[in-house]
């Protein structure tokens, strides 16, 4: 099969979790014969087409900068990024259009071709113009769309003009608009996939009615992974992934803080210049001396340092769909303290592979780290609760099979 990866962003100017996954996914893809392409919004102009190591196919169309006025507006229309589309769609040829996020891209883009595609779900964003149902106006979880009026509070506050609540109900059209427009694209996708029974369930309750394929995501991992390489000492607590508001470090850093100094050690592990504001007020928070930003890993020394680490903490304070890092974590043998929220509860077992906690409860946050400290049993018996890890390999043979579904004319 000739499979054509969509998605907003791509390696290697970006490197969060959507772009990570669809990179794994042509590397397997490619691994079983089947021949791979991506296309991308880039930053900058014009089309750039390149072949990737793995032997993927990549055109990565610029069409200026990326704020998020053009990233919403490009929903609506973007005349030289449908003419690089189209452009990359007669030269591929490809059997199947895999939409990974079309986030900053024209709708038109799929309701011009003629191309069988399908859709994952990696956030809300084809029901929240925010993506993940998060609101900007004071970062809370939104209730609903309010006949958009909630919507229009959102993109007010995203756009600077927050003072400006009055105006909501006036941007309440635009926003049902765009919805509407994806709604369509939904509608005629021949199979849609979520990662998570959550993420499934929040678009059912969200208005989607066509059916959503459940399948849930793999993670490459080495299958012969040295044993943990613990050594006697402060627990070892550990962080991986986007240093962001929605990650609620500040919550963890706040309850470490209150944890004895010789005690504990906790590294995060992230870029820290995605979000410099944020980073810049967690060093101010970050009073225990065992706090360390470490910066961005790349995948050989996510294997080397994940095992010489007790449990990892996993603070966020949205609806995380299918947080990649759990499996990850569960590999290194690392019980995970994570929030009560979202996709979580569907991954993390309370009292058997790690611990759920309230998202914003600082002092609930403390207390389940005393818990490590003071049930001497608490670590070890966690580790043993820790089931075996989905590989990516089990993933993709279920990817393909649906792809040879839909291509049959099943959907």
């Amino acid at each position: 099969m000739k499979i054509l990866h969509l998605a907003h962003q791509y390696p290697p100017e970006f490197t969060g979790g959507t772009e990570f996954y669809t990179q794994q996914l042509c590397q397997q893809l490619r691994l079983l014969g089947h021949e791979t392409a991506v296309f991308y919004r880039r930053p900058g102009q014009g089309l750039a087409e390149r072949v990737d190591p793995d032997g993927t196919r990549v055109w990565g169309a610029g069409a200026g900068p990326m704020t998020p006025l053009r990233r919403f507006r490009a929903t609506f229309g973007q005349k030289s990024l449908l003419a690089d589309w189209q452009g990359a769609l007669a030269a591929y040829q490809p059997d199947l259009i895999h939409v990974q996020h079309l986030m900053g891209l024209p709708a038109e883009l799929l309701a011009a071709s003629s191309v069988p595609y399908l859709i994952t779900f990696h956030d809300y964003w084809w029901v929240c113009a925010n993506a993940q149902l998060l609101t900007n106006y004071d970062q809370t979880i939104c209730a609903g769309p309010d006949h958009f009026i909630n919507c229009g509070r959102c993109a007010l506050a995203r756009g600077g003009a927050g003072a400006l609540q009055l105006g909501a109900p006036l941007m309440a059209p635009l926003l049902a608009r765009r919805n509407q427009t994806l709604a369509t694209i939904l509608q005629n996708a021949a199979a849609r996939i979520a990662p998570t029974e959550f993420v499934r369930g929040r678009y059912q309750a969200l208005g989607v009615t066509a059916p959503i394929e459940l399948i849930r995501h793999g993670i490459d991992y080495p299958r012969d992974l040295p044993a943990a390489r613990r050594q006697p000492g402060p627990l070892q607590l550990v962080y991986l992934g986007s240093i962001a508001p929605q990650k609620g470090l500040h919550v963890a850093i706040a309850a470490v803080n209150e944890l004895p100094p010789d005690a504990v050690r906790f590294t995060l592990y992230g870029g820290l210049t995605d979000f410099p504001d944020y980073v810049a007020e967690l060093r101010r928070l970050a009073r225990h001396p065992g706090i360390e930003f470490a910066g961005r890993l790349t995948r050989e020394q996510v294997w080397e340092r994940l095992p010489q680490a007790d449990a990892a903490l996993l603070p966020t304070q949205w609806f995380e769909a299918s947080p990649l890092t759990i499996d990850e974590m569960f590999v290194a043998g690392l019980p995970v303290i994570g929030s009560h929220i979202g996709a979580l509860p569907d991954k993390i077992v309370p009292e058997v592979d790690g611990l759920l906690v309230a998202p914003a409860d600082v002092a609930a946050w403390v207390a389940a780290l005393r818990r490590l400290l003071d049930e001497p049993e608490l670590l070890p018996r966690l580790r043993a609760g820790i089931r075996p890890v989905r590989h990516i390999d089990d993933h993709v043979q279920e990817i393909v099979a649906l792809y040879e579904k839909v291509l049959a004319g099943g959907q």
